[in-house]
């Protein structure tokens, strides 16, 4: 009885030891998640600190725009702060960096008042969806109750790179009610690919990076001529995606075209209408301050997708870097612009490939600010 009693004892200890363990596991993560978001963008509350006449831009998105790797520094609206301000001549402009990584844009479309409150932007910039879709990466699931815990994302994270694919969470984040009605009448599709093929996809483009043609394109045409239903479509389009950039990058322009318009019309029949009715939403918010909206097309994709989705508005001005990015991957290494292709087509730029991106933000935005001013003279 006592060595049994003894037993339950050391198996309680043990058990509290465990808990103690993941509740500072638990604390770090969410201490340096909190350390990451501080540093990495200044805190700019509030507009009454600025000269007179400061122009303030409002950047919202994901991994793209908040570019953890690069802390921030480099991204793209670090370096847009720094063309404008050297192409404006008298104005000054202050961009402000609220990009998450792995958001939604349930997520940005919920904290959009609260950031309009805070920053009091006279230009709202965003580039945003491509984690609402099957595309996005398993890990990049947002999650709600329990399932929001760091260290389960952390063991999502090491799961997935062991096997090559994530679980899903039981519990994901409630969806709006225009959202809800979608999955009701038409459906949401959910990413059901095997763990390899995700993986075929990721080892492809590192190939790619580094000049393996072939052994890229060898991983590649299996995927892109599969089921063009279901959920292996998404794959289908995102080695499509990579086909087109490995086309241009061997010089193969008739091959590159081919795929390029095989790529326009995956995109164009996969809308997802999760974002179609977070990004109206978001619009019509902005619109409500009297504030013009900046929507940014992702890098070698059709602005015309954007278009579809937002519709002409008078408070909106499109960014398309389709041109720009498929003519730097037509002349220049894939590394000198990406660090990855998570998104077929795209993936998260390096420092030159955000000063492309930054650049043709810039222009858009003085052209605005440039019509604005000659109204107000009229």
């Amino acid at each position: 009885m006592i060595r049994r009693s003894g037993m339950l004892k050391n198996i309680a200890l043990l058990l509290f030891g465990v808990f103690v363990a993941l509740v500072l596991v638990e604390s770090a993560l969410r201490v340096t998640g909190w350390l990451f978001l501080q540093a990495r963008v200044p805190a700019r509350l509030s507009s009454s600190s600025d000269p007179a006449g400061t122009i303030r831009v409002l950047c919202l998105g994901e991994s793209t725009t908040a570019d953890m790797e690069l802390l921030g520094t480099q991204s793209y609206p670090a370096q847009l702060e720094r063309i404008l301000n050297e192409r404006s001549g008298s104005d000054r402009f202050v961009v402000i960096n609220r990009g998450v990584p792995a958001t939604t844009t349930d997520r940005i479309v919920k904290k959009l008042p609260t950031n309009l409150d805070e920053q009091e932007p006279d230009i709202v910039v965003t580039m945003m969806g491509v984690n609402d879709g099957p595309l996005a990466d398993p890990l990049f699931v947002v999650d709600s109750g329990a399932s929001s815990l760091r260290v389960l994302k952390l063991a999502r994270m090491l799961y997935a790179s062991w096997f090559g694919s994530a679980p899903r969470p039981e519990v994901e984040e409630e969806d709006s009610p225009q959202v809800a009605t979608i999955k009701h009448t038409d459906g949401l599709p959910k990413l059901k690919v095997p763990g390899l093929t995700m993986f075929s996809l990721k080892a492809s483009a590192m190939m790619m990076m580094e000049g393996h043609f072939d052994d890229a394109e060898e991983l590649l045409i299996p995927l892109s001529e599969g089921p063009l239903e279901g959920d292996m479509r998404h794959v289908a389009s995102a080695a499509v995606g990579q086909l087109v950039l490995l086309n241009y990058q061997r010089g193969e322009e008739a091959s590159a075209a081919k795929y390029h318009q095989q790529y326009r019309e995956l995109m164009d029949i996969r809308q997802n209408p999760k974002t179609t009715v977070n990004y109206t939403t978001l619009r019509k918010l902005v619109a409500q301050r009297g504030v013009p909206l900046v929507a940014v097309q992702y890098p070698g994709r059709s602005v015309g997708q954007l278009r579809q989705v937002l519709g002409d508005a008078a408070n909106i001005a499109f960014v398309d870097n389709e041109t720009t990015f498929i003519d730097a991957a037509k002349n220049g290494p894939l590394k000198e612009l990406y660090r990855d292709l998570f998104g077929g087509i795209f993936g998260h730029l390096t420092p030159h490939g955000n000063e492309l991106l930054a650049s043709n933000v810039a222009d858009v935005i003085l052209e605005l600010v440039q019509s604005s001013n000659s109204t107000t003279l009229n």
